[in-house]
């Protein structure tokens, strides 16, 4: 019998359990994430902590709810309130409503990569210059901060503090666009991530991985063996980073060496599951590895790049092919489903209601779930309940009387 349905004696189903297992299925549907979860995936990677993982169940079709050809190519996604979808393209930031249409578009020049939303919806970008701008949620430009390098991808914090690379430094900037610290290092900075504990952790072309307050004090530096990536950082502060010498590391709150795992990548750190598992993207395939540096599973798809990896709240998988596919992988590593699209497939990005979108290299942008019925809100909701609430109660004084 499915979950939600009882059958009275005339065979009809209860409607108020039907209620009750709908505001539960609700309830249930969303896991509570690390970082801040305003949005459903309000920053490149996900959140500050670049865990790649969503709080929302990704949806089990692949049928396509809308395929959209942008003009100038589309960079990685993110999400914002109400699941507006912001993205970048070449000279503009554009934002667009979950049905594909276009809000507001911010033209600024350059390259511009995926923005970073704080918990306020204050959107931050670069052009891939020397500039840092904050525009409103309405598209009207806030600030801008100009650098004396050329910066990476911004991140936020909870206290929306900005961190980001500039050139061999990480700055730090108030919601206000004013600098507030600067720390240099000995060579090219990664974009940052921040940890639980509101600690930055950014990488560099030195080999090192350094860790820093919110203040702009170093913690500690870790040397690894060759140019580092950005990091991904667990709920318990555990800092996952590969470098170029092909290797995955994990390394402890306080700096020390907890394990290292051989293993080619893609450039990114490995996306994080909702039971620890990590799922690095090694080039030819997925990577699943447990907490303590064991191998869990390995997926190769023949004839694929493998180059990213997004996880939802049950610990299925969606990656993305430097081809033309989307891979869906259950939590033992086997395929669900896949997607053809008409070119590479960038990072699956999950919304709120669980349509799964992505970029493609076909300069487009996917939309795919199930069209569902629209669901009554506000008074029309609180109605249907009441009415349905009395419509059982109806039946059970009729089937008591019958007896």
């Amino acid at each position: 019998m499915p979950l939600g349905y009882r059958f009275m004696s005339h065979g009809q189903r209860d409607p108020f359990l039907l209620i009750v297992s709908v505001v539960g299925f609700l309830a249930c549907s969303v896991l509570p994430a690390y970082g801040y979860v305003n949005w459903p995936w309000p920053s490149f990677m996900h959140d500050y902590s670049h865990s790649s993982l969503s709080q929302y169940m990704g949806t089990q079709s692949n049928s396509t709810l809308w395929h959209l050809n942008v003009k100038n190519g589309a960079s990685a996604l993110v999400i914002g309130q109400n699941d507006t979808i912001y993205f970048g393209s070449l000279g503009s930031l554009v934002a667009l409503d979950s049905n594909r249409t276009e809000k507001f578009r911010i033209t600024v020049g350059g390259i511009v990569d995926p923005p970073t939303i704080d918990s306020d919806g204050t959107i931050y970008f670069e052009n891939g210059n020397t500039t840092i701008f904050a525009a409103a949620p309405n598209g009207t430009i806030k600030w801008r901060f100009q650098s004396n390098g050329a910066v990476t991808i911004p991140v936020t914090d909870i206290y929306n503090r900005i961190y980001f690379g500039n050139d061999t430094s990480l700055d730090s900037l108030n919601d206000d666009g004013n600098l507030l610290w600067r720390y240099k290092t000995d060579g090219l900075v990664s974009m940052p991530s921040v940890g639980p504990n509101g600690d930055i952790y950014v990488g560099n072309t030195n080999h090192n991985l350094y860790s820093i307050d919110s203040a702009g004090n170093l913690k500690w530096k870790f040397n690894a063996k060759g140019t580092t990536t950005p990091a991904s950082i667990s709920p318990q502060g555990t800092i996952y980073f590969c470098d170029s010498d092909n290797y995955l590391y994990a390394v402890n709150p306080d700096g020390t060496l907890k394990w290292n795992y051989p293993s080619t990548n893609a450039g990114v750190p490995p996306a994080i599951g909702p039971d620890g598992t990590l799922f690095l993207a090694n080039g030819t395939g997925i990577v699943a590895i447990n907490p303590d540096g064991t191998t869990k599973w390995v997926f190769h798809p023949t004839n694929f790049t493998i180059q990213s990896v997004s996880v939802d709240m049950k610990g299925t998988v969606y990656a993305g092919s430097l081809e033309d596919r989307l891979f869906v992988l259950n939590s033992t590593g086997n395929i669900d489903w896949y997607f053809k699209s008409d070119g590479s497939v960038g990072q699956p990005v999950i919304g709120s209601d669980g349509t799964v979108y992505f970029n493609s290299g076909d300069g487009s942008i996917y939309a795919l779930g199930q069209s569902v019925p629209e669901f009554p809100s506000g008074a029309s909701m609180v109605m249907a309940i009441v009415i349905l609430f009395g419509i059982s109660i109806t039946r059970l004084k009729l089937l008591h009387r019958s007896r």
